[in-house]
This record gives C-alpha cells, sequence and structure tokens, in this order.
C-alpha cells in the first residue's frame, strides 16, 4: 500500500526521523510530500504514532486523508505544562519526539530505559513515555527536577526516576545500564555578549566531553546518543561545539549522524542535532 507523508517542522529532521523509523529511504515527490510503501493499516499506524514531524498522510491513488496528527495534543504538551523555564531553553515537543526516534531506529522494546542527564523541564522524558520507554532523568538543578516530576505527574506517567547528578558523573551514582541517551544539554546563558562567547564555549566543551565520556560508562553496548550541540558566532569566529565528538578520548563512539541544524526563527544560537553509537 502507497502512502504520501506530508512532513511538518524541519524537513530535513523529519524525513531522516522518518527514514530512520522505517528502515529505510523515501522517495521525494515534491516539497515535504514522500511516498512510503507499508503493508498495511497496521503498519502505518505504528509509524505515525511515532513520528514528531508528520503532519499528515493520504492515499497515494485517491488522495484521501488517511492519518492526521492531534494538533491539541502537542499543544497540551508544549504550552499547558504546569512548569516551565524559558532561562533554561524550550526543547520543542516535536524536536524532542524526533531527537527520540533518531535514537531508538526502527525497533525497541518499551522495557528499554531512557537517559536524558540534563533533563530539565522534562520535555524529552515527556515524549518518550508517549513511546512506553522506562525513563531516568538527572539534573544538577534541583528545582529544574522538581518541575519535571511535575510534569510528568501532571500526565499520569508512573515508569520515572530522577536524580540530583551532574551529567558528568552518572556512573559514580547509578548502576543501571541503559539503552539511549538524548539531550539538550547547558548550553550557557541566553543572549550571551560577543566578547564572551570563546570564554563560555571553552567550558561547554569541557563539559560535553566530560559527559560523553562519563557516559560511555552506563550505556549499553551498541547503545546510542542523540544530543544537541550550540552553535556560536561572535561575529568573527564561529564555534561548533559538536567538534568535540572527535576528540580521542571518545573513540568509544561511532558517530551515526552530525551537521542537522535547526534554530528558531530569529535566534541567534543554532542548533546541531548529533547521534553516537557506542561500538
Amino acid at each position: 500500500m502507497d502512502f504520501v507523508f506530508h512532513l511538518g517542522f524541519n524537513e530535513d529532521l523529519a524525513k531522516l526521523e522518518l527514514e530512520t523509523v522505517l528502515g529505510k529511504a523515501v522517495t521525494k515527490i515534491s516539497p515535504r510530500k514522500y511516498l512510503v510503501e507499508l503493508d498495511n493499516f497496521s503498519d502505518l499506524n505504528t509509524v505515525a504514532h511515532r513520528l514528531g514531524g508528520l503532519v499528515e498522510i493520504r492515499g497515494k491513488s485517491n488522495d484521501k486523508l488517511v492519518w492526521r496528527h492531534q494538533a491539541k495534543e502537542w499543544y497540551k504538551r508544549d504550552r499547558l505544562k504546569p512548569f516551565a523555564d524559558g532561562r533554561k531553553g524550550m526543547l520543542p515537543p516535536k524536536i524532542a519526539r524526533i531527537m527520540i526516534n533518531l535514537a531508538l531506529g526502527k525497533n525497541y522494546t518499551p522495557d528499554q530505559v531512557l537517559l536524558d542527564p540534563f533533563c530539565g523541564s522534562g520535555n524529552i522524558l515527556m515524549e518518550a513515555s508517549v513511546l512506553g520507554l522506562s525513563l531516568l532523568g538527572t539534573d544538577i538543578d534541583t528545582k529544574q527536577l522538581e518541575g519535571t516530576r511535575k510534569n510528568l505527574n501532571w500526565l499520569g506517567i508512573k515508569n520515572f526516576k530522577l536524580h540530583n547528578f551532574d551529567a558528568t558523573q552518572i556512573s559514580k551514582n547509578i548502576d543501571t545500564q541503559v539503552n539511549y541517551i538524548v539531550t539538550e544539554p547547558f548550553m550557557g546563558k541566553p543572549n550571551l555578549r560577543p566578547d564572551r562567547i570563546k570564554f563560555v564555549t571553552k567550558g561547554l566543551h569541557k563539559l560535553y566531553l566530560g559527559s560523553l565520556k562519563n557516559w560511555l560508562k552506563v550505556l549499553d553496548s551498541g547503545g546510542t546518543v542523540c544530543m544537541v550541540f550550540p552553535i556560536y558566532s561572535d561575529g568573527k569566529k564561529t564555534y561548533q561545539l559538536s567538534e568535540v565528538i572527535d576528540d580521542k578520548s571518545l573513540v568509544g563512539y561511532n558517530v551515526k549522524t552530525r551537521g542537522l541544524i535547526y534554530s528558531r526563527p530569529n535566534s541567534k544560537l543554532k542548533r546541531e542535532i548529533v547521534v553516537l553509537k557506542k561500538k
């Protein structure tokens, strides 16, 4: 059965997400429209429920609408949750879902564990809960942790554990092996002055390197990390923090995907999504 998937949000991210969930390439037939062959409607429902970048699905032969995302559900998790802190970053639920799917790949089991070591207000954990994963969240900020707890309780989620840990010290504080790590880490204070960027990025480089090295100890063999890295510019130089993954101390990872860029309209800060796989 042939279907036309109309992809919304960031098209490049949404296309990669769709291909990752399907485990195969898709054919572009026009802007934001991709032809997908599936065996039956059950497979269609399974794929559609997972996606964050999807707007709607239509039949190829008759253009009949067969699936549409419920916008109110995304709006609820984005705008109506009891705790949010714009100063700490507000990862959109759809980007969070896309990142989770990039980490999960085609096949996963609901009892697998997903860790967010910078869980913030819990957007990644909330989206992972929709897919039935066991949730583990850590953050160095106790206020953020309590906010995450409020948000997860608000959604009626039961299968989660939260801890007040430094992201570079995860392995010293938990004895749980995790299957996936998905996170948007601390990226510096908002509205950095250009003359401060080079100093802030040095600190962030150290934080990211220390975290990624530590996570190798808790991540299962073959497990994946999907992580956001900031891209800063001071007007003279661009600082692409994903360069940290080329450090020789991180040879325990293979790079699956890098260079996926997204940013909010008029934002000075760009974000790059990177997917790593433990050897």
